[in-house]
């Protein structure tokens, strides 16, 4: 090869290197600047990277195969964010997020992630602010997602445990339509159909068997912020489909506005189930209305609780309170609306003594 071939050749390949190198560079600078700020790309693509809302190795959630729902890991301690806020997430032993292990309260909550208390840390959630301004002791079974279906479990398998006096079952709008997320339609109908007395769940697995641990593969194959950010640029572009939502037939068994809907027999149902089980162990069942966008859903529990003789917080019109008592851009309760809600539940419980 010429000498001249040889050079050329040489500073091709230098040439070549240095714009590997570049690019390398770049990419890892990339890489590193979102790390370090991923809201730099909004706080849609930060919820994306950071959220712990999942079953992974450092998610918060554990799959039950046993009982078809998914639970909060116990002892699992780790920093939350979700939409720009902040906030750190930590379970008691059996996976709920308890400052406190009891093995009896007084008052048991349960509901979804505005009583699990969504982006906020654990000082401003309704169920400690609920027991700072009364006499009672409280355990809250709050978890994101969760409606008649996971509650109904819980209070078949806590309320005998914990012996409570008060159990406060939380009912957002969502849940109707959450329903068809966890059943099938013949799910639902078998459920509806059952005598209460027939109603049983399977025994909860053990955490320890089913709770993913992080492989090495895993370990040394992170998901990079960059591929990310290419998914959502895709998103943006309209180049890739995202996830679709569950959509229901247009019929009346599925309309969620319908009282006689699958979804709506389902929670109905299961609200009589849970006051039954209460009442066996001598708690007073009390329905509180977390009633933001559906208000109609209001007077459907309202009726259906006075057919029922089931308490009914009427008091909890939230739907009433203004931007002040929600997280901006997110909707769930701040500290103000977390203390609002605690002040509804201790001047309820004041009219009992």
């Amino acid at each position: 090869m010429p000498r001249t071939t040889r050079v050329r050749y040489r500073k091709w390949l230098a040439n070549l290197a240095l714009l590997a190198g570049t690019l390398l560079l770049t990419v890892i600078a990339l890489e590193l600047l979102l790390r370090q700020w991923p809201e730099v790309l909004g706080y849609q693509f930060a919820t994306r990277v950071l959220t712990k809302y999942s079953t992974a190795p450092n998610g918060i959630f554990y799959y039950d195969p046993s009982l078809k729902m998914q639970f909060m890991k116990p002892n699992f301690s780790t920093e939350q964010y979700w939409n720009g806020y902040r906030w750190h997430h930590e379970t008691d032993d059996s996976g709920f997020r308890n400052p406190h292990v009891r093995t009896r309260a007084d008052i048991l909550l349960l509901g979804d992630s505005l009583i699990y208390g969504h982006g906020v840390n654990i000082e401003d959630t309704v169920g400690v602010l609920l027991e700072r301004r009364t006499s009672y002791s409280v355990v809250s079974l709050g978890m994101m997602g969760n409606c008649a279906f996971q509650e109904a479990y819980l209070t078949a398998e806590y309320v005998p445990k914990f012996r409570p006096r008060y159990v406060f079952y939380f009912f957002f709008d969502n849940d109707i339509v959450d329903l068809h997320q966890f059943l099938t339609d013949q799910e639902i109908k078998d459920f509806i159909e059952r005598d209460f007395g027939d109603i049983t769940y399977k025994e909860r697995t053990d955490p320890r068997k089913v709770i993913r641990s992080t492989s090495w593969p895993e370990y040394f194959r992170p998901r990079l912020y960059l591929s990310r950010a290419y998914d959502q640029l895709l998103l943006a572009l309209k180049l890739k489909k995202p996830t679709t939502p569950i959509k229901l037939p247009k019929d009346r068994a599925h309309d969620i506005h319908d009282d006689n809907s699958l979804a709506w027999q389902y929670t109905k149902h299961a609200i009589v189930f849970m006051d039954r089980v209460a009442k066996a162990s001598q708690a007073k069942f009390v329905i509180v209305p977390l009633v933001l966008h559906e208000k109609p859903y209001f007077e459907i529990l309202q009726n259906f609780a006075g057919q029922h003789q089931i308490t009914f917080l009427e008091q909890a019109r939230i739907y009433d309170w203004d931007s002040t008592h929600f997280l901006p851009r997110d909707g769930h309760f701040n500290a103000t609306g977390a203390g609002a809600m605690a002040e509804l539940l201790a001047d309820f419980l004041r009219e009992q003594e």
